[in-house]
């Protein structure tokens, strides 16, 4: 019998030090009722030779994902640790007992939750916000005429001016706060390059410009997010060239993951090639590319340095977030000295990871409040977008995503369509848009910081980088007008509907093309139609119930409990 707990997560989850959330996978059908019993590990019962004074906490069914039932409770830990283990009934009355030792017929051993000093409380803001993201130099403020195709060296001319001139366009738009890609000094035009930290690449303006903006930006009621790469930086970077010019007489020998001084030397840029960095690289690099050096993140004088300007940043801008590029590539210890420093300066400010998998090991220790949740997005984009896996699949996976987080968890993900890493939602969707309506209506009904790329809203197009990082589409055709219109009524929607959290959310499979997700929040019900087909039955079936949004592929009812 398939009956699985372990004191880690998923299976052990906190968002506060003085209350555990626990969980049990089974096989689906296998327990009619399940408990938690559970103690500090040292409270004994008098007289009883340590007996511990269990208390006793029902567990729930949270969700059930292909061949795995979740159970759920909280339980109240206030001296901060924790002895417990499980029993469980079938329908035939047999008891069941699981703990560290698996599963028996007896009350045995039990599992322990070591003391859980607890991490910083998470931004009181976080878990609805709406992020557009920009990739600075497409946006606004370059040439008026002509064609531009993007390539992976060129450059168009957007500013960060030309960002703060649209402004009252972001706020008519619906969304809450502006997430830019990299704004500092850098060789490329994609800046994941850094030359220099303190300083702005002049291409988009000056320091003066981005304080300008924040300052504008915060005026307006809008928060500002900015990308920290600081996995790596550019091989022209000034300190990587002192260590190729000086070897192992630099100061910043140390600063790089250096491999073969001599090559580094002396061999010329141009032919260290992803091959040869793949076979016998001289030094560490992002991705096999020589020209993004890997910085050494467990170094002190590193942390410092990178931190340092994140600390100089934070403080000027008054900034509301930061996301971190690359970090499941960085120093654990450089991370909680970012978190902790960051917060020392802005304690509300929010930390968000590019973390490609389950984000439990990420969030559970500290590191981050939310990762970006591909995931998610691989679920969404597969079953609507693209429409390569049926609707079995991908309730399986929505609802694998429930049983893996805590809502507090699921208000800190970034939840998104597109960014800069991937090909336009409207070009996986094959030019339909009424897929992406779709996908775009789910993401806003869900708790999470959504993320909105440029241009998404008028209906772009672009396939892999660099196509997806065109300039921006600031015409009147059709499509884009009515793709804007459908964004801001959903974001009006999305900023009623958050207005509590969600208690509840499950996806079901009605059809091979069609499936029903039932949230609850604020004693209400909303039931939202999904279909990646075009035979779909949207009939809500419930009393009283209000057709709140409609497109081709999904509607959406709401009904009070």
């Amino acid at each position: 019998m398939k009956w699985i707990h372990s004191a880690q997560a998923p299976w052990l989850l906190s968002d506060r030090p003085d209350v555990f959330t626990l969980r049990c996978w089974a096989e689906p059908g296998a327990f009619v009722s399940m408990r938690a019993y559970y103690s500090d590990p040292y409270d004994y019962l008098p007289g009883t030779g340590k007996r511990l004074n269990w208390a006793a906490a029902k567990m729930t069914l949270l969700t059930v994902a292909g061949d795995c039932a979740v159970w759920t409770c909280e339980v109240p830990v206030p001296t901060r640790k924790l002895a417990y283990h499980f029993r469980a009934e079938d329908g035939a009355g047999r008891v069941l007992w699981l703990g560290r030792e698996g599963v028996s017929d007896r009350e045995g051993d039990f599992f322990r939750a070591g003391y859980h000093f607890g991490e910083d409380r998470l931004p009181s803001w976080s878990g609805k916000s709406v992020w557009y993201q920009i990739f600075p130099d497409r946006f606004f403020g370059g040439p008026a005429t002509g064609d531009f195709v993007p390539t992976t060296k060129n450059v168009w001319g957007g500013t960060l001016d030309g960002i703060r001139q649209k402004i009252p366009y972001l706020r008519e738009l619906g969304v809450t706060g502006v997430y830019l890609n990299p704004v500092f000094s850098s060789p490329s035009n994609h800046r994941y390059d850094t030359l220099d930290y303190t300083t702005v690449d002049a291409r988009l303006g000056t320091n003066e410009d981005l304080i300008h903006l924040a300052d504008e930006l915060h005026r307006s009621g809008l928060r500002l997010m900015l990308d920290g790469v600081f996995n790596h930086a550019s091989d022209r970077h000034p300190f990587f060239q002192d260590v190729k010019a000086r070897g192992e007489r630099s100061p910043y020998r140390d600063w790089f993951l250096i491999h073969d001084f001599k090559v580094l030397m002396t061999e010329p840029a141009e032919a260290l090639t992803p091959e040869r960095m793949k076979k016998a690289p001289p030094y560490e690099c992002f991705a096999y590319a020589a020209c993004m050096p890997k910085w050494n993140t467990e170094l002190p004088a590193v942390q410092d340095y990178l931190i340092g300007a994140a600390e100089q940043w934070t403080r000027v801008l008054n900034l509301d977030a930061w996301r971190l590029d690359v970090p499941d590539e960085v120093s654990p210890a450089f991370l909680r000295a970012f978190r902790r420093r960051i917060r020392a300066i802005q304690p509300e400010c929010l930390i968000i990871g590019e973390i490609w998998t389950d984000p439990t090991g990420w969030t559970q220790t500290g590191l981050f409040d939310g990762t970006m949740d591909y995931p998610l997005y691989g679920a969404v984009s597969r079953f609507l977008l693209k429409g390569d896996v049926d609707v079995y699949a991908f309730c399986d996976a929505m609802n694998r995503r429930e049983g893996l987080m805590t809502r507090s968890m699921q208000r800190n993900q970034m939840l998104f369509m597109g960014n800069h890493d991937l090909p336009r939602c409207l070009t996986l969707a094959g030019g339909d848009a009424g897929r992406v309506r779709a996908a775009w209506a789910l993401l806003c009904l869900m708790d999470g910081e959504l993320n909105l790329y440029y241009g998404d809203e008028r209906a772009m197009q672009g396939g892999e980088d660099p196509a997806n990082r065109g300039v921006m589409q600031w015409d009147s055709q059709d499509a884009a007008l009515e793709m804007e219109r459908f964004t801001r009524e959903t974001l009006a929607l999305r900023a009623r509907l958050l207005s509590s959290g969600t208690e509840s959310i499950r996806f079901e499979a009605l059809s091979a093309h069609t499936a029903r997700v039932r949230l609850i929040r604020d004693h209400k019900e909303y039931v939202l139609f999904l279909t990646n087909g075009r035979d779909a039955n949207f009939t809500a079936e419930l009393p009283d119930a209000r057709l709140l949004l409609r497109g081709e592929r999904f509607a959406l009812w709401e009904t009070r409990l």
